[in-house]
This record gives C-alpha cells, sequence and structure tokens, in this order.
C-alpha cells in the first residue's frame, strides 16, 4: 500500500485509520483509534450476607487498559434504596474495582440489584488513544448478595426460671421475643449473691 505522507516522523496510510506508528529515538508504539474499550464482564461480590462496614466491591473487565480520572460509579439498588459503589482501584489496567461500604439502616433480604451504566461523575474512562469507554453492561446476578444493616430492636428477654437456687442453676434459660432471626446475641449474668458473673453469646 503506498504511503500517501509523511512528516514530523509519522507514516501516514491511505485506507488506514485504525493504526498508527510513532517513532521516536528508534522506537515505536501502537496506538489503537477507532477501537472503543468496552465491557467483557461484571463480577459482583460473593453471595452472603453484608453488614455495616463491610465492603461491596463489583469487578468490571474491560477488553483494554483504561484509565481513570474522577470517581466513577456503579449504582447498587438496595430494598431500601439506591447506593454507588465509586471506583476504587484499577486504572491503568483492564481490571477495575467500585467499591461501597454497607451504612446503618442499609437493608436488602431478596439480593441487590447492579445497574448499568457506569456513572462518570464528571470522571472520565478512556484508553490510551483517549477514546472514551463504551459504559453499558450485562447486570450480573448478584440475588445471593444480601445486606443487613439495620440493629436489631423492639425486642425483648426474659429469664424461664422464677427463682434460680443452687438447686436448679444448671437448668437456667432464658426467652428473646420478637428477635431478628439469625441476629447474635451476648449475655452477662450476675447474682445479687455475688459470685462470678456468668457471660456468653449465640446466634
Amino acid at each position: 500500500m503506498k504511503a500517501s505522507k509523511f512528516e514530523d516522523g509519522r507514516i501516514m496510510h491511505k485506507g488506514i485509520k485504525r493504526f498508527v506508528l510513532i517513532f521516536m529515538f528508534g522506537l515505536f508504539s501502537v496506538l489503537t483509534y477507532g477501537v472503543v474499550p468496552t465491557i467483557s464482564s461484571v463480577t459482583p461480590p460473593a453471595n452472603g450476607t453484608y453488614k455495616v462496614g463491610d465492603y461491596i466491591d463489583i469487578t468490571v473487565l474491560f477488553d483494554q487498559v483504561v484509565d481513570i480520572t474522577g470517581l466513577p460509579s456503579i449504582q447498587i439498588t438496595l430494598n431500601s434504596g439506591t447506593v454507588d459503589a465509586q471506583y476504587n482501584s484499577g486504572t491503568g489496567s483492564t481490571s477495575v474495582v467500585f467499591r461501597y461500604e454497607v451504612q446503618s439502616a442499609d437493608s436488602d433480604n431478596n439480593g441487590v440489584s447492579i445497574l448499568s451504566p457506569i456513572q462518570l461523575n464528571g470522571g472520565t474512562i478512556k484508553n490510551a488513544a483517549l477514546e472514551d469507554a463504551t459504559l453499558t453492561f450485562t447486570a450480573p446476578d448478584a440475588s445471593g448478595v444480601l445486606v443487613d444493616g439495620v440493629a436489631p430492636s423492639g425486642y425483648s428477654v426474659s429469664i424461664d426460671q422464677t427463682q434460680i437456687s443452687n438447686s436448679n442453676k444448671t437448668a437456667f434459660s432464658f426467652t428473646f421475643s420478637l428477635a431478628e432471626v439469625g441476629a447474635t446475641y451476648s449475655y452477662s449474668i450476675s447474682s445479687s449473691g455475688g459470685g462470678t458473673a456468668v457471660t456468653g453469646s449465640g446466634t
């Protein structure tokens, strides 16, 4: 194919728009033009229940290396509302992590939804040729990702024995009313007559 232009160390060929060879100090690099980065896959966090302070990490795999500026985000729908998993790491690579930290009052007991597209929020996601990445993706199945940021409330505890004595101390028991199923509890029981308090925990 015949070269049509040669200037400033750059060679352009007729009919070729996809690749530009740039020569410098005897070395060259290839920049890809006309092929924008696209999302190959989106991976949700592992199935489980995420509590206050836990991270919900979403990993986005691009088909090209991308550079990221600002704080792009991915929206996550919970039963309690929509939250944003913000860009956390991965610029200069193909694998990018978006993270949300569970807050108090966040709740979802039937699986969160991860929403397309990525929101730029004034930031950018580009390849080395400065072309904007495609931000839409197929939402992954996150039905096993549950969120419980709501502290138990409205419950009560009662001791099952009217009186605790030396004769029935090994039969001591107590009952929760209106307790949240699966909640973890701890207790400390002491005697007005002195002695060492009995402590424990359970679910």
